[in-house]
């Protein structure tokens, strides 16, 4: 088996949690845990900022929305055209 190559800069450390069902490496007992590999409590929101920050969600899939509707607009168009176009009306 080849040795792996070592760098200077790797200190061993991951951001996430590698042990993921359906890897080799995986442990379910490490799973069970609980939130010990989580990281930090939820954060509490009030009414108010709830609210802000769905109206800001809202607001991003309506723009998203819009530009489907567009683009699929536009292709439609697009399409008619050629296809006017090519049976000569």
């Amino acid at each position: 088996m080849a040795r792996r190559k070592q760098y200077d800069d790797d200190d061993g450390r991951s951001f996430t949690n590698m042990n993921v069902e359906g890897m080799p490496w995986y442990v379910k007992a490490a799973d069970q845990s609980g939130n010990a590999s989580s990281g930090a409590d939820p954060v509490k929101l009030t009414k108010q900022e709830r609210r802000a920050f769905m109206r800001g969600v809202m607001a991003a899939m309506l723009v998203v929305a819009g530009i489907f509707f567009v683009v699929f607009f536009v292709l439609i168009l697009v399409l008619y055209l050629i296809f006017l176009k090519k049976n000569g009306a």
